[in-house]
């Protein structure tokens, strides 16, 4: 699976390629493991929206492993960056008083090799993929009924499909 970045709209996704042909594409993943971020492992999701709104595109969502509280952090990912756009903390505070989602969105916002980490985690291509959130869809719903150039572009490392409109 590699993510691809739709042009012009925007819109990014997670495609399979068992050979040479985009199957499956999802909106959004969900880690097994957990993230660490400042010595502090945290739940990592990713959703890509339908609609890029506001230019953004890929939202990340960090959250403890045993509370509610979590953290989105909005990206636009362009193909050769990643805005930082916002971030939000919700969800019920901690009883023990400890902000660890806070402290990892903190580090993120302010160090740009954790945030480069994270992204780069989420642009990981996933050969063996599991814990995905059921969100698949068929191609057709991803693509326009126009042809697509498909380039393979590098981002932090990571290989990112690029399907721009003919």
């Amino acid at each position: 699976m590699y993510p691809i970045l739709l042009n012009p709209q925007g819109r990014l996704a997670f495609v399979t390629v068992p050979t040479s042909t985009i199957t499956f594409a999802w909106r959004g993943l969900s880690w097994g493991r957990p993230y660490m971020v400042a010595g502090i492992p945290l739940h990592l999701s990713v959703n890509f929206p339908d609609e890029v709104t506001d230019g953004k595109n890929l939202l990340v969502r960090l959250s403890q492993k045993d509370g509610e509280r979590y953290a989105t952090i909005a990206f636009r990912f362009d193909g050769l960056s990643a805005t930082l756009m916002e971030t939000e903390v919700g969800g019920d505070p901690d009883p023990w008083g400890r902000t660890h989602v806070e402290d990892s969105v903190a580090a993120i916002v302010v160090d740009e090799r954790a945030r480069n980490a994270l992204l780069a985690e989420v642009f990981e291509e996933i050969r063996h993929p599991t814990n995905f959130k059921n969100d698949r869809y068929s191609i057709d719903r991803l693509f326009s009924f126009t042809w697509h150039e498909i380039t393979l572009i590098e981002f932090l490392g990571r290989y990112v499909l690029l399907a721009s409109e003919c």
